[in-house]
């Protein structure tokens, strides 16, 4: 039988769907990133009964399926290929540029006239023989958060929790890469990151880092719907969605300039810029021209630490609260499929 270490799933780095739950040609699933944990898709069913009706009985008789719908999460050691498809799948927008093997991806905020975050599909499996049984396709997948973190010089964290339309198709002929033909990666760890915060967005407080974590939030949420069948139909950005926390622990106490930025009377506008690089062609650098901080002094072992908090402020700068600029092999990102 399968084991959890035979898990695998593929997805196209470069493709999205054409329209939400139209599942994307097989053809294009063929990428497989290396994940920590066997997270199997799990299916949420919705059941109306009669147990609110006077049936004869105490309880309910009859069970009919209103809705399905599905939820797995995805952790994964961070890197520049991984993170750069989620922000755009997230986002949905991107321009890219540059020519092979060094392109670039700008990624900014959703624009306020788009509803809807992009989908994609994935296969799942059991990669064992006699096991074509455990090879599902999923549909209508949207990135409700994302998160990042990063302690010390350890390889970071990437945290992807996701929801699908609900449907469930078996793929018996689907074939795995072989163990050494996972997708090629760039992957990052705390001594990749520097930051910058400060009024002038050149104030580096690298040296003194202990953590960083950002989270990105879709606030996904499903409106009411009628359409044909159980399955979900739609999936839309929550309210003022998404939104962007950075968490920073800092070696720092109260004099720090930091404190004093939050601690005025007027909170003080910075600018913060934090980089994850391996090299000049490969690297994720984040921007919030505008925002402001909070911070709070705590000890920790024999140190003080500042525990940060940069809140966002959208700006015309960066077309929202953020901008990525993403530095990869990809061409392109949300290319339709089929």
């Amino acid at each position: 039988m399968g084991t959890p270490a035979s898990y695998k799933w593929l997805i196209g780095s470069t493709k999205t769907e054409g329209n939400f739950g139209v599942a994307m040609a097989s053809a294009d699933l063929t990428d497989w990133y290396k994940i920590k944990e066997a997270d199997f898709s799990q299916m949420d069913t919705t059941f109306e009964s009669d147990e609110d009706e006077i049936n004869g009985y105490v309880g309910g008789t009859l069970y009919t399926v209103q809705e399905r719908k599905g939820t797995m999460a995805r952790k994964a050691k961070a890197s520049i290929e991984l993170i750069t498809w989620a922000l755009g799948e997230m986002l949905g927008n991107v321009t890219s540029s540059g020519a092979t093997p060094n392109y670039t991806q700008t990624i900014k905020w959703r624009n306020v006239c788009a509803v809807n975050p992009p989908s994609f599909s994935f296969v799942e499996g059991e990669d064992c023989v006699g096991q074509t049984a455990t090879n599902w396709l999923y549909k209508g997948v949207v990135i409700n958060t994302l998160t990042l973190e990063f302690n010390g010089k350890g390889p970071g964290a990437l945290t992807l929790a996701l929801m699908h339309d609900g449907s469930e198709t078996a793929q018996p002929s689907v074939v795995f890469p072989v163990p050494a033909a996972a997708f090629a990666v760039n992957k990052l760890f705390g001594y990749h990151l520097t930051t910058k915060l400060g009024p002038l967005g050149t104030e580096d407080i690298t040296p003194l880092l202990r953590s960083w974590k950002m989270t990105i939030n879709s606030g996904i949420v499903e409106p009411p719907s009628m359409a044909a069948g159980v399955l979900v139909s739609e999936y839309q950005y929550g309210p003022k969605n998404p939104k962007i926390d950075i968490e920073i622990s800092l070696k720092a106490n109260k004099g720090h300039a930091i404190y004093g930025y939050y601690q005025a009377a007027a909170p003080t506008v910075v600018k913060h810029i934090s980089a994850l690089t391996i090299n000049t062609n490969r690297s994720i650098t984040l921007t919030q021209s505008s925002c402001i901080v909070t911070a709070i002094a705590k000890p920790s072992g024999n140190e003080v630490n500042l525990d940060i908090k940069v809140m966002e402020q959208h700006n015309a700068i960066d077309g929202g609260p953020g901008a990525f600029v993403c530095k990869t092999g990809f061409a392109n990102l949300l290319q339709n499929s089929p």
